[in-house]
């Protein structure tokens, strides 16, 4: 999976998706870029990325995350994997 944050901080992920972690809605692996509409003026500065799961953060601080929640590791209070990016935190 990689995910990438363009000077305009549209977001875009691709690759394998078995869990979610593209944030794209759906469990299908991409092999083209696809663009996270989600995060269409969002001001997103950074994203993180581990195994089945993704976070980012935006320019008020706001905390997003998505993917496989199997352990909790989404911060959501919940273990549900999540398809599309949720607001989790703001500091």
């Amino acid at each position: 999976m990689i995910l990438k944050i363009i000077e305009n901080s549209d977001v875009f992920s691709v690759g394998c998706n078995n869990s979610g972690q593209l944030g794209l809605g759906n469990k299908i692996n991409y092999e083209t870029i696809q663009k996270i509409e989600f995060f269409n003026n969002k001001n997103i500065i950074d994203i993180n990325s581990g195994w089945y799961h993704s976070l980012a953060i935006n320019k008020k601080f706001e905390v997003y995350s998505w993917g496989k929640n199997e352990e909790g590791q989404l911060g959501n209070g919940n273990y549900t994997t999540q398809l599309t990016p949720i607001k989790i935190y703001q500091f």
